[in-house]
């Protein structure tokens, strides 16, 4: 199975890349170009590194029509410390996995998995489960939780 996985330098992304290059899958590292990739340095040479910048729409497309993932993981979200809840850049972050989904479904792959954050979910009770209700309070909850529900909207009308 090819698999695109956006963030794979990430501390998410680089677990979620040794998982799916020890089920024997074909993964392409999406990250940017300017990425440090010490997480991922032990088992950079089973990946297929992509060093790109989701920013540019037209490089984007032509990279996903040449690889035509069957599953894209998308982790990648803007870089901030500090202030992330409140950022603007969750703005671009959520347009920038709306075009993402667009031009996923626009080369046929047929699983796109996003992850979002527990933020997203009414924490009033001090625990989490996966039927917890919704409450996203920050910008950044906000756009995460945004991003999915577009995106499963779009790829079922489509």
């Amino acid at each position: 199975m090819k698999v695109l996985l956006t963030g794979a330098n990430g501390f998410v992304g680089s677990h979620v890349a040794r998982l799916l290059q020890n089920q024997g899958c074909t993964v392409y590292a999406l990250v940017r170009p300017t990425s440090d990739l010490w997480r991922i340095q032990d088992i950079i040479s089973t990946l297929e590194i992509v060093r790109s910048d989701l920013t540019h729409r037209e490089e984007t497309r032509a990279l996903l029509k040449s690889i035509q993932p069957d599953l894209c993981i998308h982790l990648a979200w803007f870089e901030a410390i500090g202030g992330y809840l409140s950022s603007p850049g969750n703005i671009d972050s959520l347009v920038i996995g709306l075009d993402l989904v667009r031009e996923l479904v626009a080369v046929g792959c047929r699983r796109i998995l996003i992850a979002g954050t527990c933020v997203e979910y009414d924490t009033s009770l001090g625990y989490l489960f996966e039927t917890s209700p919704t409450k996203a309070e920050s910008l950044y909850a906000i756009t995460k939780h945004a991003l999915h529900m577009v995106a499963n909207q779009f790829v079922r009308g489509t």
